[in-house]
């Protein structure tokens, strides 16, 4: 979706003429955009103040706990909207509440109804008769390339037990960067594989001055993910709902400054919902 042409600008903006389309008696003569373009600074928040400001026409409120996603609810339904830049995801209770705020938005905007969700920013959606499928298979084989470990053997355990790493053992790695690279893919993998939540917190600590013991583990981390590149998270549709939470600590655990770890996980029936590892 082209949305960012529906962003209506509040500054004065000009352009020059574009190649093949200058006008031949002013070809010095610059534009005043009327609306926002793509590439342009000034584009997306255009585009999200015009947005914004219709939903809450639409009797839409956004969520306390996450900016983008928009609420509206009566006595029966309920409709979610989530927006990640120029693009929507939109759901709810009730097929026909749907429909119909489809239609007004595209009396609104130009926009394209895509169907289903299948692929969502590395996201994948897989819908069977028993309830919904959420891994990452294609993002996970395209970092074990990007990292030339898609050739790697397997392995069964995302870290050795009972490993206590340490900021000062090993080498120092040269190319560190690198190594914050993978920590931050690593990080985006956990959405749908809360079991590697906790390893790749602690690889995190050390993305300040990473070892070669550090990057070992690093490796070990994908071959677990190579062996595991279609577990995910499955929502049964014949769920019970209900609302469980664990959570733990491992006191004053760490063997660099002795502070603790921490962790919790909240279930809705079988399947997490929200967790988290953190020192």
């Amino acid at each position: 979706m082209h949305n960012f042409l529906n962003g209506v600008l509040k500054e004065k903006v000009y352009m020059e003429q574009t190649q093949g389309y200058m006008h031949q008696q002013y070809p010095k003569y610059v534009c005043k955009l009327k609306k926002a373009l793509s590439h342009l600074k000034q584009a997306p928040r255009a585009w999200n103040h015009k947005l914004i400001e219709y939903l809450v026409k639409c009797d839409f409120i956004v969520s306390d706990s996450d900016s983008s996603l928009y609420i509206k609810h009566n006595r029966k339904h309920i409709v979610l909207l989530c927006i990640y830049v120029d693009d929507l995801i939109l759901t709810g209770s009730c097929g026909k509440d749907i429909q119909h705020l489809k239609e007004k938005l595209k009396e609104e905007f130009k926009i394209l109804d895509l169907g289903e969700v299948k692929y969502f920013l590395g996201i994948e959606r897989i819908k069977t008769n028993e309830g919904i499928y959420l891994i990452q298979r294609k993002y996970i084989l395209d970092l074990l390339k990007r990292y030339g470990m898609i050739g790697c053997k397997l392995l069964s355990q995302r870290m050795e037990p009972n490993v206590k790493l340490e900021k000062d053992n090993g080498e120092k790695v040269e190319n560190v960067q690198l190594y914050r690279s993978l920590i931050g893919s690593l990080l985006y993998a956990t959405i749908t594989r809360p079991d590697i939540s906790h390893v790749v917190g602690v690889l995190a600590q050390f993305m300040q001055s990473p070892t070669c013991v550090h990057l070992n583990a690093r490796r070990k981390v994908l071959r677990y993910l190579k062996g595991t590149v279609n577990h995910g998270l499955f929502y049964d549709k014949e769920n019970d709902l209900t609302v469980t939470a664990f959570n733990d600590a491992d006191w004053a655990s760490s063997v660099n400054d002795r502070r603790s770890i921490s962790g919790y996980v909240i279930l809705l029936g079988t399947t997490a919902i929200s967790w988290s590892s953190k020192k």
